[in-house]
């Protein structure tokens, strides 16, 4: 009978072994995966129950259930408390930024799932879109007035950081219509979901995104540490994950993802 590091370096052995193979790993083929999305962040999730739509479950349909044969079952909630039923053992997984609150009970992937982008969305042809356009750093920036979507702690964070001045809006459509109105120069917004609200607000022509890239951030899976299997599933799921990343199926996956109209 093996004990200590042998038994862990066989489960290591039978792992890569099956993984070379590309055959699901031992000890996750079968398992259930449940997984939090936050109900209003389209493209990157939406929906309402376990009807879950959106560019992160799209990602994890294909990588997790797909390639690596685990069942998924999916949770759409304001995010709050998608991360509460976390803590509460309702939910098993989140694929989100690894805070060092998360890590407190989760484990997280080495891989990146989805990175996502900041860019300024500002009023097309304004004196701040010339200017950030000749200009894209964080200093011509600060020397705009931007607009803060109440509950966004990024966006405030960020704006604070850099004592950037800034308005505030209760919610991030409240924001570009001040923008387009020209009672402010900009707001940060994840690219995929800043298009995603300026076309369904009927803002395209009129509100446009400054290409340059303020900050970025990474997506990574987050498993609870609760999840009987985590450890292998992770392990499994990075090795998949970096095969794709290295022919590039990835990167054409979320591609194609992001130019979905959800």
């Amino acid at each position: 009978m093996l004990h200590g590091p042998q038994t862990r370096m066989a489960a290591s052995t039978l792992l890569i072994a099956a993984l070379v193979a590309g055959e699901p790993a031992f000890g996750i083929e079968g398992q259930t995966l449940r997984v939090g999305y936050a109900s209003n962040s389209a493209p990157l999730s939406m929906g309402k129950g376990v009807d879950a739509r959106g560019i992160l479950p799209d990602l994890m349909q294909t990588i997790v259930a797909e390639r690596l044969g685990v069942m998924l079952e999916s949770r759409v909630l304001p995010w709050a408390e998608a991360q509460g039923a976390v803590y509460a053992g309702e939910i098993d997984a989140l694929v989100t930024f690894a805070s060092a609150k998360r890590l407190e009970t989760m484990y997280a992937s080495r891989t990146t799932v989805f990175t996502q982008q900041f860019r300024a969305f500002v009023r097309a042809g304004s004196m701040t879109e010339r200017r950030l356009r000749a200009n894209p750093e964080v200093d011509q920036l600060a020397a705009e007035r931007g607009c803060w979507s109440r509950g966004d702690g990024w966006q405030k964070s960020f704006l604070s950081k850099h004592r950037i001045a800034y308005d505030e809006g209760e919610n991030v459509i409240h924001c570009l219509k001040r923008i387009d109105r020209s009672r402010s120069g900009f707001i940060l917004l994840g690219t995929a979901f800043g298009r995603h609200i300026v076309r369904l607000e009927g803002l395209r022509g009129r509100i446009v995104m400054v290409p340059h890239v303020y900050d970025s951030v990474p997506f990574n899976l987050l498993v609870s540490k609760q999840y009987p299997v985590a450890t292998a599933l992770l392990e499994a799921f990075d090795e998949e994950l970096r095969r794709m990343q290295a022919d590039g199926s990835h990167e054409r996956l979320v591609d194609t993802l992001r130019e979905r109209d959800y």
